[in-house]
């Protein structure tokens, strides 16, 4: 970014969202409406390194069904059991909801769900369990849906008993199973979406629906009156067949009433791997540069959002669907071509911040308005008598006395225009001789350096291979319409690339795609494109070049597990 580029801003309202282009640059210097109050600034260093990681670390919801505890909800009311028996609450479940009718078209009883809060004298919580409504027709209390790999397991255990009371009025025949649990897993579409349910032992059976009779429910045998007891359940699944989704239902028993199920102390784990490696193996990723320099500082930074194969680590990036991993080809602001992984563009970003010495200086200025504007964190700062070519941001605002319109801060470089990426965008340039430079968006590295015609010049030693991304997109001016002009891309030995063009108004847009694939550099060699003498002047308003080799454009590049 160059002080005379613009930043995007986003303006949200009900309707929509809008994209301005606005510059938050301040000029500071004797004569602008920011001055320094004394000459003198407090200058130190921040130093390059030679190690620049950035890390990102696994972590998983504390929970994975919504409000799997129970114990979210507002409160509904509560008594006494009687004298010398403590007292009782009851309070609705958040994000649980009570259904009939069937699995495939469910539909909510109006009842919400119910969990239950004993205490005793001494004012201990001694129960604490969910109450699945009592109905002559199946019901059931549903869970929310968790998006899960191939390959995911997921371990549950629970504490159930048949009913609250621990009594049916109604008799039963002896070894009756009660339903107790159903997990229900669905594929996403591949094309078809396949349906299953776990069995006691885990292991997914196909249906054709959900309520398929081969779907199987979980059950408990009470093989006496007198054995209404709290039995605890745990189940892990077998791996999942293919990406897809899991919910939990727990059902109640329609044939005795009343007949309330009660569960409690549910627990999920979740089974999981990230490409194949287990989970317990690999704490998180990295991504790294490594320069060739003699430096003996390195820097290392975490961050909490990054392209994960995993629907249910924190921090994964979806697509918009919201059902979909995003996929990893992120791209910069004017590098449109450049499509790099969330972390590692992350990474490049405060490569091009560390990679040289950049200066952070102490400043007492003079001035809170810039123009009409007052002055915020958002602006950037231009020395134009001391500095001009380097760009400023207020790293920390220390003070403001806005009776003497003053204000000290301390302020990190972050550009410079000598030595950072050189950039041009929304220019006009005028071919004053028969032919002449268009001065492009460069993205180059250390091994290149902008000459004087604005040529690129290869400085590395060795000669390397690489495909060039060009396109230059504004409007030409000419000297007479119709005509037939060009525009050349070439090196020092050879031209790479000729576009022709019939332009039949002045001023004529083009949109100008230079892309050439498998071109060599050797040591000096020079790159640059040139106008037909035809073409007075090109107002660009969108360009870029680059080099699809990052052998060349950055220092050592390695990515990784952090194993435990």
């Amino acid at each position: 970014m160059t002080p005379t580029q613009n930043l995007r801003q986003f303006n949200v309202t009900l309707l929509s969202t809008t994209v301005t282009n606005n510059r938050y640059d301040i000029e500071v210097g004797v004569n602008e409406d920011v001055k320094p109050i004394v000459p003198e600034m407090l200058r130190f260093i921040n130093r390059p390194t030679k190690i620049d990681e950035i890390d990102f670390f696994f972590s998983f919801p504390s929970e994975l069904f919504l409000n799997e505890n129970f114990q979210r909800g507002a409160y509904v009311g509560g008594g006494a059991f009687g004298s010398g028996f403590g007292t009782y609450q009851y309070f609705n479940v958040n994000n649980w909801v009570n259904y009939t009718n069937t699995r495939e078209s469910p539909v909510p009883t109006g009842s919400v769900l119910t969990r239950w809060l004993y205490t005793d004298l001494s004012g201990f919580d001694y129960e604490n369990f969910i109450e699945v409504q009592s109905s002559t027709n199946e019901a059931w209390a549903q869970s929310t849906e968790i998006q899960v790999k191939k390959g995911d397991q997921i371990e549950i255990t629970f504490d159930w008993i048949v009913n609250r009371d621990s009594v049916l009025t109604n008799s039963y025949a002896i070894d009756t199973d009660f339903n107790v649990i159903q997990i229900l897993y669905r594929t996403i579409a591949t094309p078809t979406v396949f349906k299953y349910g776990a069995d006691k032992d885990g292991k997914f059976v196909f249906g054709a629906n959900f309520d398929s009779g081969t779907i199987p429910k979980i059950t408990y045998n009470y093989d006496s009156v007198t054995n209404f007891t709290w039995t605890n359940f745990s189940i892990t699944t077998e791996p999942a067949f293919f990406d897809g989704w899991i919910k939990l239902l727990f059902p109640n028993n329609p044939l005795f009433i009343p007949n309330n199920p009660c569960i409690k102390n549910l627990q999920v784990n979740y089974i999981t791997s990230i490409n194949g490696l287990d989970i317990d193996k690999a704490q998180g990723t990295f991504d790294r540069f490594t320069k060739s320099q003699d430096i003996r500082v390195d820097f290392t930074n975490s961050i909490y959002l990054d392209n994960v194969n995993n629907f249910n680590i924190q921090g994964a990036l979806f697509a918009p669907d919201d059902d979909t991993i995003a996929t990893p080809t992120w791209n910069r602001y004017r590098y449109q071509l450049e499509s790099e992984p969330f972390k590692k563009q992350n990474l490049i970003a405060n490569w091009e911040r560390t990679r040289f010495h950049r200066n952070k200086i102490d400043v007492n200025l003079f001035g809170l308005k810039y123009g009409s504007e007052p002055i915020g964190l958002l602006n950037t700062i231009k020395f134009v008598d001391d500095d001009p070519n380097k760009l400023y941001y207020i790293a920390n605002l220390k003070e403001i006395d806005f009776a003497n319109a003053t204000w000290q801060a301390t302020l990190v470089e972050v550009y410079d225009n000598d030595r950072d990426f050189l950039i041009n965008v929304s220019a006009t340039y005028t071919n004053a001789a028969s032919t002449g430079l268009i001065p492009v968006t460069l993205n180059y590295g250390q091994y290149f350096t902008v000459i004087t015609g604005n040529k690129l010049r290869y400085t590395g030693t060795p000669t390397i291979t690489f495909d060039l991304k060009c396109r230059v997109v504004g409007s030409i001016t000419l000297s007479s319409t119709p005509i037939l002009v060009n525009v050349i891309i070439s090196k020092t030995s050879a031209i790479l690339k000729t576009i022709n063009i019939t332009a039949t108004t002045s001023p004529f847009a083009v949109d100008l795609n230079f892309d050439v694939n498998s071109v060599s550099l050797t040591t000096n060699e020079e790159i640059e494109l040139t106008l037909s003498p035809s073409i007075t002047s090109l107002t660009v308003t969108s360009s870029y070049l680059l080099f699809d080799n990052n052998a060349a454009l950055y220092p050592t590049y390695k990515s990784g597990y952090i194993f435990k």
